[in-house]
């Protein structure tokens, strides 16, 4: 087993909480929801720098520390106010670093930065400047120092027109690429590059909204490219990993097989071949060559919702499973590791964490920890979710987690969330703080992988299609009946998001009897309005792709939308949506909401003025889940949750909701409410 140590290696590395457990204490939505300590882990090509990213403060801030002489320099630091964010992190060599950021408040929202760091015998200093080129980095080049593969627009906003360069890193400040070497022999059609196993453009890939393809080419030994496959995307998955020695093709696909699997492929006759692997039940998610690109190395799927990693290396076999038996009962993975592989970051999560990284020094057989993820989650013990194999009605087997709330916390109300896509997203065994949010509330969730989810096959998934409101819903209700025979429960709501939305408000129309109550977030209700949607009709390849998802049959789709027969929706509803959604936009629920106040139903609303398809900010995330669980309390009948702290943290709450009331740039000006619940925090 390893020997973990938990060490504060520095300034660069984030302070470690102790693990308490106040298991009889609400936790406070400010905790819960809440700005990770660190978020991104990364080792330099040599190990010798440590690249630390995250949000004390709630402001990002981004450090690198030399693992040999304790220094430390701060990159990045973003001032109070200035809301950004880090998308991405790339260490170009041992010296040099590149990371975009996202500021949701500014006009240019993505910005890359590149940082040369410049180390001295007694301290690191650094070089920050803005990348002013367009484009994106392919890949490093790992031999050859400050050098990338960049793919850059010439005209900024125009991404049709693309040209491929091996450049240094100050060409892409500079946006002036004179002296670079130029890859002339682009694809006419493709816009997106793809480097093989060993570093070298190897791929190309071009996407046609004429005819929902997706197509793919590749270099050849004579460097010419050859067209390698064609495909519908929306109906098949085909990626490339990289060449074996055999000269055939190793990808990932399930053209010829109801699960994703590993294949070779013959790139002359475009046929698959020999199967490399093959899972029994689950989708393979990806695969890994070895750093220098000359054999095949490991594979990795979600088996039960938790991420597994398996290798064909019997010295990575045994290093794989050292780390599980350290690890017992948690999930983890490299996130990171040095060139010569005897350094490396491991990330550790569960249901219950949301995780921490270590270092491992693989020589020395020795682990330490660098810190939690999240601090403010370090106090408090969550729950644990468990994972259902429950067979259908009509005889499928149906994946499904089962949050229960805390014995001692519950109030025996169960929350069946389903969730989005419908066709291709899914629920994993992993933390999700709204689901601990309502955990800690005394609510039990539960969540499942109906057809249509991803991960378990060809079949399974496209067997959702065309079928909202119909076998969707059947799975769902078969995993409702199955805990149901087992836990009791006094009552029962449907809460989602986007499809989970419909879905929410169809299972309390089919099932009256079982749900008291509904929250509709973000959803769709008026299935032909898809079609009609200024955001769809512009786009006539989006018509084509919902034709897949929902159907293209007129009156099926009125039949199976919520605002044709809103008189069935007898429950309570409360309907949550943003305003700028252009996913879901937000006239579906503003037509829902119509209906429903037309039949005098009993129906709440809250409308986020600057929220999309969810929320982009953490204010509005903490305001909509406070009005969540005071409208399931209401409607319900419940007491105060329980806790030492129960009146402290839900009178904060209430004063939460009250300044949602107070904000117009929040969910609208309501005097009447604001008042409302700025009295009722008042008398707790």
């Amino acid at each position: 087993m390893l020997r973990t140590y938990i060490s504060f290696i520095g300034l660069a590395l984030l302070s470690i909480a102790p693990l308490l457990s106040f298991a009889q204490s609400l936790i406070p939505l400010g905790d819960l929801i809440s700005k990770n300590s660190l978020s991104k882990v990364e080792l330099s090509p040599n190990g010798d720098f440590l690249l630390t990213a995250g949000y004390p403060d709630n402001n990002l801030q981004i450090n690198v520390f030399d693992t040999n002489t304790q220094h430390s320099v701060t990159v990045f630091q973003a001032k109070q106010g200035d809301s950004y964010s880090l998308s991405s992190v790339l260490w170009v060599d041992q010296d040099t670093l590149v990371f975009r950021t996202y500021r949701r408040s500014q006009k240019n929202t993505y910005v890359r930065w590149a940082v040369d760091i410049r180390k001295r015998a007694t301290r690191l200093s650094h070089k920050l400047s803005r990348i002013n080129a367009a484009g994106y980095i392919i890949d490093p080049l790992e031999d050859e120092p400050n050098l990338v593969w960049f793919l850059h627009y010439p005209e900024k906003y125009n991404r049709d027109k693309v040209r491929v360069y091996k450049a240094h890193v100050d060409a892409l400040v500079r946006d002036n690429f004179r002296g670079q070497q130029k890859f002339s022999d682009l694809v006419s059609d493709a816009n997106y590059y793809q480097t093989d196993p060993k570093g070298q453009i190897r791929f190309a890939r071009h996407f046609d909204k004429d005819d929902i393809t997706t197509s793919y080419w590749y270099l050849d030994a004579d460097d010419d490219w050859q067209e390698l496959y064609t495909f519908d995307p929306y109906e098949f998955d085909f990626e490339p990993i990289g060449f074996l020695d055999n000269g055939k093709l190793a990808v990932i696909t399930n053209i010829s097989s109801d699960l994703k699997s590993l294949y070779e492929f013959d790139v002359k006759t475009q046929s698959l071949g020999k199967l490399i692997y093959q899972h029994s039940r689950y989708d393979l998610v990806n695969a890994g060559f070895s750093r220098d690109g000359q054999r095949l190395e490991s594979i990795a799927y979600y088996d039960g919702g938790e991420w597994r990693t398996e290798y064909f290396d019997s010295a990575k076999q045994q290093l794989n499973q050292l780390a599980a038996n350290t690890f017992k009962d948690q999930q983890f993975y490299l996130t990171s590791s040095n060139q010569a592989e005897d350094k490396a970051v491991i990330k550790v999560f569960s249901s219950t964490s949301r995780g921490q990284f270590y270092y491992w020094d693989i020589k020395a057989n020795q682990a330490s920890l660098i810190g939690q993820q999240n601090d403010n989650h370090s106090r408090y013990t969550f729950a644990d979710t468990q994972v259902l194999d429950i067979k259908s009605a009509e005889g499928h087997q149906i994946e499904a987690f089962f949050t229960p709330a805390n014995r001692q916390v519950t109030n025996q109300v169960l929350l069946v969330m389903p969730h989005g896509g419908p066709i291709g997203p899914r629920d994993h065994k992993r933390f999700d703080s709204e689901v601990q949010y309502l955990a800690s509330r005394g609510y039990s969730v539960l969540q499942v992988n109906y057809r249509g989810s991803d991960g378990f096959g060809k079949q399974f998934k496209d067997s959702g299609r065309a079928q909202w409101g119909r076998r969707i819903e059947q799975d769902i209700t078969s995993a409702v009946e199955h805990i149901r025979a087992s836990q009791t429960f006094k009552q029962v709501c449907a809460i989602g998001a986007s499809y989970g939305g419909y879905s929410s408000a169809m299972l309390a129309v089919l099932h009256p009897n079982t749900y008291d109550c509904v929250i509709a977030r973000f959803g769709v209700f008026d299935l032909p309005l898809i079609f009609n949607d200024r955001n769809t009709k512009q786009a006539e390849f989006m018509q084509k792709i919902w034709a897949k998802v929902v159907g293209d049959d007129q009156a099926e789709m009125k039949r199976y939308s919520p605002v044709y027969f809103a008189e069935k929706l007898k429950q309570p509803v409360l309907i949550t949506a943003g305003q700028l959604d252009t996913r879901a936009s937000f006239e579906h629920s503003n037509r829902l909401k119509y209906v429903l106040e037309k039949h005098n139903a009993d129906v709440e609303f809250l409308y986020y003025r600057h929220s999309r398809h969810g929320h982009g900010d953490m204010r509005s995330a903490r305001h909509e889940l406070a009005y969540i669980d005071d409208f399931i309390r209401r409607q319900l009948n419940l007491g105060l949750p329980a806790g030492k702290n129960a009146k402290a943290i839900v009178r904060n709450e209430l004063r939460l909701i009250a300044k949602g009331f107070e904000r117009a740039d929040m969910v609208g000006i309501d005097k009447e409410k604001a008042g409302h619940y700025k009295q009722r925090a008042k008398s707790l």
